[in-house]
């Protein structure tokens, strides 16, 4: 008979996964200014969104976070998933976060801040220039293919 291999079973890289929402209006993306605290030493523009916790789904997740981060926000529709991202980032002993971008649309007129966020803005494509603090550079390739798709 054969030699026997041996099958060294190697552990699963942990990792974290961000559910983010894309919200749209009039062409324009609507970003939250993270505040420093804790583990963030600088401000920087960010979309709302959060960590799954629990048993929670990523829809689930999403409506939670989009409550949180946006008191007030009314008529959430989680639409279609646009783009996973993969961060090789070591967060709370995880080697990887796992970003999920739905597209929402939600009534955001009367949303307030939590205390997460110092800002909110509605930034259009020729706008992501004028930024005061750092925004993922795919933000503005992903808006600027939201508005081809749409005309």
């Amino acid at each position: 008979m054969g030699e026997k291999k041996q099958v060294t079973k190697k552990r699963p890289e942990k990792f974290v996964v961000g559910i983010k929402g894309f919200i749209v209006k009039d062409n324009k993306l609507l970003l939250l200014k993270k505040s420093e605290r804790g583990y963030i030493s600088s401000e920087f523009w960010d979309l709302p969104g959060g960590r799954i916790d629990g048993d929670e789904n990523p829809l689930e997740t999403l409506k939670r976070e989009l409550n949180e981060e946006l008191p007030g926000i009314k008529e959430i529709e989680i639409k279609d998933l646009l783009w996973v991202y993969r961060i090789p980032y070591v967060i709370e002993n995880a080697s990887n976060l796992f970003l999920v971008y739905y597209l929402v649309g939600a009534d955001v007129s009367a949303a307030k801040l939590s205390t997460e966020h110092v800002e909110k803005k509605w930034v259009g494509i020729d706008e992501f220039g004028e930024l005061d603090a750092p925004v993922n550079a795919n933000f503005k390739d992903l808006l600027r293919e939201f508005i081809g798709k749409k005309i």
